[in-house]
């Protein structure tokens, strides 16, 4: 009886152990059961070689050549609306663009800053007006977004060397508040105080100077930087906006490179953490979910052999990496990373459940004559 009874016990113990192995397997199987994947939508060929995508909102698409300086404006329909050019130092022209100077106000105003000022100009690229900005940076105004149609948020970035360890000593202010009406000016998020991932005391990682934001709404912005693993949350309290969460960022093909300070970069060098380095394009929020996009690095042997093998590098031709999209759903990692076909080229700018690449040119007519993108969909399966 007492045998029986203990033959009894092993099997139900057998099955209990059979039921919750067989339980963790299946999560571990559906934990990721929603696998993304893009399907593309549209290509979009611009008539203009060395174009670059700026900014889209409601079908609309920016685009501009920060050689020539040329602003382009394509409906979702990929005609294109204008095409004009207004360097200068006129009132009503611009210094400069780059990506990080150039985005839509609203559905039919676009700005274009400068160190001290946004230049507004319609669809049609008639100039409207100009924003003041109290920005005593020899810096542009970077990244800025409008909340309404007189108040706005930009970057600030620190100025100083950033492989010098006293530049993270001092404290510094990181993204500004504007409002054009009643001339409110502010600072928030502390450098480096509330970001400590980006240096310690054996080094630094690079690309500090390129920061993400996203106005999530008009109390809560976060924060990521292109060679950061956390993303912050900054939540408004009274006039200010305070720390209130952070979400570590699981990115499974991301390694940081860690620079010692006051090393000497060389040639070699410098290309390698041009061409060689990963770094975050940045992230999107849409619901619940959070997008971010990132560049796997390269080995420093493989850079040094494409440039030695490629006389047109890295003008003309550059190698061709992997670039990713890592999908975080309730501040958790929800799938498996997405390896954006290569086929599709460099990933340029996300929106809602949008993806927008660009080719590589595969000839000299497209090196020369023409710039293809791509709209890609983010799914679920």
């Amino acid at each position: 009886m007492f045998s029986k009874n203990i033959s009894i016990s092993i099997i139900f113990l057998g099955l209990i152990l059979f039921f919750i192995l067989g339980c963790k397997n299946d999560n571990s199987i559906n934990k990721y059961d929603k696998l993304p994947s893009l399907a593309l939508l549209d290509s979009i060929i611009i008539d203009l070689p060395g174009a670059k995508f700026a900014d889209y909102r409601k079908d609309m698409m920016l685009f501009y050549n920060s050689n020539s300086f040329e602003v382009l404006v394509y409906d979702k329909l990929n005609n294109k609306t204008i095409n004009f050019n207004k360097h200068g130092n006129a009132p009503d022209e611009y210094d400069n663009i780059t990506g990080k100077n150039l985005y839509f106000i609203n559905d039919s105003i676009f700005g274009i800053s400068s160190n001290h000022s946004i230049q507004l100009y319609n669809i049609s690229g008639e100039y409207q007006k100009k924003i003041n900005v109290n920005n005593i940076s020899i810096s542009p105004v970077s990244n800025f977004k409008f909340i309404n149609d007189t108040a706005f948020f930009y970057v600030k970035i620190p100025e100083g060397n950033t492989s010098d360890f006293t530049y993270y000593s001092d404290l510094k202010k990181i993204l500004a508040f504007e409002n054009t009406q009643t001339l409110k000016h502010r600072l928030f998020i502390d450098f480096p105080s509330d970001i400590t991932e980006l240096f310690d005391e054996q080094g630094y990682f690079p690309y500090i100077y390129d920061h993400h934001f996203n106005v999530l709404n008009k109390d809560l912005i976060s924060y990521l930087n292109s060679n950061g693993n956390t993303i912050y949350f900054y939540k408004k309290k009274g006039k200010d906006f305070i720390l209130d969460n952070t979400v570590p960022l699981d990115l499974e093909y991301y390694e940081r490179i860690k620079y010692k300070y006051n090393s000497f970069i060389d040639m070699e060098e410098s290309i390698f953490q041009t061409f060689g380095s990963p770094i975050i394009f940045g992230n999107y929020f849409y619901g619940d979910f959070i997008f971010t996009i990132y560049k796997q690095g390269f080995e420093r042997e493989y850079i040094r052999n494409f440039a030695e093998e490629n006389v047109e590098f890295p003008y003309f031709i550059r190698p061709e990496a992997n670039y990713y999209i890592n999908t975080m759903k309730d501040g958790i990692k929800y799938s498996s990373d997405i390896l954006i076909d290569k086929k599709y080229g460099i990933p340029v700018y996300i929106n809602n459940d949008n993806v927008f690449t660009q080719k590589y040119p595969e000839s000299k007519s497209e090196r020369t004559g023409k710039t293809i993108f791509y709209k890609l969909r983010l799914e679920f399966k």
